[in-house]
């Protein structure tokens, strides 16, 4: 990684650039630790831009992305993390308010809505503990909400339905973990609804259709909807199937 130029010749958006590259690069070698310090230079730059920028959206919206990098090594249940679940929702609520102050300035911006909603949906889904659930259960219902809204406007767009089957997989997850089964239920179906209408626009789409059914026979035990051996058998095989 050497052959940098010194400081005082990079530019603060090179500096931020080189900062980010370094850190995935870190991140994927497992190297967590390196990757954020690589990822907390670039942060610090982008908070100093936005004090002399504070009405700027892009480099509102660059920060709100370096605190998500720093989240996503700290806690990310979709990738390997630090564990540090409580300073991953630390910068997540940042990320959060970084967007929600663009998605304001802009209510039309569709880049801006879809970026509150995965800032909220990545809030949502760290690890929590039983006291954490309601809270986590309703920051992941708006953001549920936005995607669906967003899907409507543009059914065309996979991300929306991505994010969407992924959202209300976790809303299951957390319902379920509230005891309340049957609503659980409920969500592992639509996400799997949402999977498979994903399946109907690309038959050759990877993610998405194989999240839910991991909670599904889980959660049939539980509510007595699902729990009937052949009902999850059925359900493994299906899996099996689209795997």
């Amino acid at each position: 990684l050497g052959g940098a130029l010194p400081a005082a010749r990079i530019a603060p958006g090179g500096t931020c650039r080189r900062a980010f590259q370094v850190g995935a690069e870190l991140a994927t070698e497992g190297q967590l630790r390196l990757a954020m310090a690589e990822f907390e230079q670039g942060a610090g730059v982008r908070e100093r831009l936005l004090a002399a920028h504070p009405n700027d959206v892009v480099t509102r919206r660059n920060l709100m992305l370096a605190y998500a990098h720093l989240a996503d090594v700290l806690g990310n249940p979709f990738m390997v993390h630090l564990g540090e679940t409580a300073a991953a929702r630390g910068y997540y609520r940042k990320a959060v308010a970084l967007a929600e102050q663009n998605a304001l300035a802009d209510e039309r911006n569709r880049t801006a809505q879809y970026d509150l909603a995965c800032a909220r949906l990545r809030l949502g889904v760290v690890d929590v503990t039983q006291s954490g659930l309601s809270e986590s259960l309703g920051i992941l219902l708006e953001s549920a909400a936005a995607f669906e809204e967003l899907s409507l406007a543009d059914p065309g767009d996979l991300r929306y339905k991505q994010e969407l089957a992924t959202a209300e997989e976790y809303i299951a997850n957390r319902l379920l973990a509230l005891g309340r089964g049957p609503e659980a239920v409920a969500s592992y179906r639509k996400s799997l609804a949402d999977a498979g209408a994903i399946l109907a626009i690309d038959p050759t789409e990877p993610s998405g259709p194989l999240a839910s059914p991991r909670g599904r026979p889980r959660s049939g035990r539980r509510s007595g909807d699902l729990g009937r051996p052949e009902g999850a058998l059925a359900q493994a095989r299906e899996t099996i199937a689209r795997a």
